[in-house]
């Protein structure tokens, strides 16, 4: 039974949630809030030193990121990761309550910004976004790149309509790559 409730098991999202503070208590409170919220992929890095190696062997779906960091700080750490990734969704979780800092790492390509103490909805919710934004984004190149392919999936769907022209096998190509999308 133990091995059939093992492949029952599904890590979601797909990339894990990087959580990146240096009090280990915040990494498992935040942990266990997103547990319990059903956000089961979760990796916990509590040195700033070892952000960049974590995100180049397993790159994240989104990071929840502490600002007073020993070693790298905060701001250091959101310029990486925005240079080396992106796209990745970064939300911001510190003691510092002052406007300016926020609007600096809004600037720099923070996702949100959440003053702790944490509210735990307000967490889930701010990581359940970033995520959808992060899975649109991935539903939007995979759409791209088969729109440029042009290669039919699954051509018996269209066997019934009977054309050579590039147009039509074009929309034909779009309507099956929307068709997979929950959009």
């Amino acid at each position: 039974h133990r091995e059939n409730d093992m492949t029952m098991f599904k890590e979601y999202p797909k990339n894990p949630i990087l959580i990146i503070d240096d009090e280990e208590s915040i990494l498992l409170s935040i942990d266990t809030i997103l547990q319990l919220a059903g956000l089961n992929h979760v990796i916990t890095c509590s040195d700033s030193r070892d952000v960049i190696e974590i995100i180049e062997r397993k790159p994240p779906s989104v990071v929840l990121l502490d600002l007073n960091m020993p070693h790298v700080n905060g701001e250091a750490i959101l310029e990486k990761i925005t240079t080396l990734k992106p796209q990745t969704p970064i939300i911001i979780i510190t003691g510092r309550i002052d406007a300016e800092t926020a609007v600096n790492c809004m600037k720099s390509g923070a996702f949100d910004y959440i003053v702790k103490p944490v509210d735990e909805n307000r967490l889930v919710a701010s990581v359940k976004k970033s995520i959808q934004y992060c899975e649109l984004q991935q539903e939007n190149l995979e759409l791209k790149e088969q729109l440029r392919a042009g290669n039919l999936k699954q051509p018996e769907a269209f066997k019934k309509i009977i054309t050579n022209s590039p147009k039509m096998l074009l929309l034909f190509s779009y309507i099956e790559s929307i068709a997979q999308t929950s959009q």
